[in-house]
C-alpha cells in the first residue's frame, strides 16, 4: 500500500521545510510507503527553492509548480499525478492533527473517500470565532446550491486514487470552490463518503481569504450552480 499527500503551498518559506520534515517522520512510522507531492502556486517568496531542495534530498517528495495562487487548481495537479492507492490533501501549515493521515487510511474500508469536517460534532477545533463563522456561512450557501450533504467541503480528504481520478475529468472549477465540484460529481457517481471528525488547532488570527475574496467566491458559487 502506498499513500500520497497533496499539499498546495503558496508564500511558506518559513514553515515548509520543518513541516515537510514532520509529515514524512509521521507518515513513514504511522503508515509506511508514501510520496509527498508539493504544488507551489504563486509564491514570490523562495517557497519554491526550498521545495526543489528537499525534493532533491528525498526522492519521494515531489514538486509541481503553476503560477498562480490556486488552491483548486494546486489540489487538481496534485491528485492527476499521485500514484498512491490513496491520496490525502493534507496541509502545510499542520492545523490538521497528524493523526488524520493514520486514521483516514484505516477507517477508509468500505468507503471510496473519507471528508473531514470542521463541524462533525466530534470534532475537537481551536479557531478564531470569525473564522469559523465565515466557515459556517460559506458551508450553508454551498449545500443551499448543490446538497453535496457534507457540513464542510473545505477541510482535509482522503480518496481512494481509483475512483478519484474517475471523476476528476469531470470537475471544469480550479478556483477555491474546486472541492465543491468535485464532491458534487463523486455524490452524482455514488462514491461511498464518510463524514469524518478531526482534531484542529487553528490558531492564526489572519487568513488568505480575504472579504473581498469571500464576496467574490460567493459569486462563483452561484456561476458554478448555473453551469452544472
Amino acid at each position: 500500500m502506498k499513500v500520497s499527500i497533496v499539499t498546495p503551498v503558496n508564500n511558506e518559506e518559513r514553515i515548509i521545510e520543518q513541516s515537510v520534515g514532520v509529515i514524512s517522520k509521521f507518515v513513514r512510522e504511522n503508515v509506511g510507503d508514501f510520496e509527498h507531492i508539493l504544488v507551489e502556486n504563486g509564491s514570490t517568496d523562495r517557497t519554491f527553492e526550498i521545495a526543489t531542495a528537499i525534493s532533491k534530498r528525498d526522492g519521494r517528495v515531489r514538486v509541481f509548480r503553476i503560477p498562480e495562487r490556486s488552491l483548486g487548481r494546486g489540489l487538481r495537479i496534485g491528485f492527476e499525478n499521485a500514484l498512491g492507492d490513496f491520496v490525502v490533501w493534507y496541509p502545510i501549515d499542520l492545523a490538521i492533527d497528524l493523526s488524520y493521515i493514520r486514521d483516514s487510511i484505516r477507517d477508509i474500508d468500505g468507503y471510496d473517500a473519507v471528508i473531514a469536517s470542521k463541524d462533525h460534532p466530534k470534532t475537537r477545533l481551536t479557531r478564531p470565532f470569525m473564522r469559523r463563522l465565515s466557515s459556517k456561512v460559506y458551508n450553508t450557501l454551498i449545500n443551499l446550491l448543490f446538497g453535496v450533504g457534507f457540513s464542510d467541503t473545505q477541510c482535509v480528504k482522503t480518496f481512494r486514487r481509483e475512483p478519484l481520478q474517475r471523476i476528476l475529468p469531470e470537475v471544469k472549477t480550479n478556483d477555491i470552490n474546486f472541492e465543491v465540484e468535485l464532491l458534487y460529481r463523486a455524490r452524482r457517481h455514488d462514491l461511498r463518503m464518510l463524514e469524518y471528525p478531526v482534531v484542529i488547532n487553528d490558531t492564526r488570527k489572519d487568513s488568505k481569504i480575504k472579504p473581498f475574496d469571500f464576496l467574490r467566491t460567493a459569486f462563483k458559487l452561484f456561476l458554478l450552480r448555473l453551469r452544472i
